[in-house]
């Protein structure tokens, strides 16, 4: 019984987690879209610490593949704009 115990303990740890992690990226794809002008990469690294660079850049492929970002240059200095 005690091994059950722990294994539901943490299995709702780890869907706490994931909730949690949920949670942080729909925040983060909401303040995407509030920004005005343009920003860069940089920018939402400082703004939002807990959102992996490699997140941060899938998020913006997404969006720009649906129209809602576009990337106004190349390379890390690359600013993007909402539409």
């Amino acid at each position: 019984m005690r091994s059950f115990e722990n294994g539901y303990l943490e299995s709702q740890a780890v869907t706490h987690g994931l909730a949690q992690s949920l949670r942080l990226i729909d925040e983060f794809k909401d303040s995407i879209e509030h920004l005005h002008g343009d920003f860069a990469v940089a920018d939402l690294q400082e703004a939002c610490p807990m959102v992996s660079i490699g997140l941060i850049r899938r998020i913006l492929q997404e969006r720009r593949k649906q129209g809602s970002v576009e990337c106004l240059g190349r390379g890390p200095k690359a600013r993007w704009r909402n539409t």
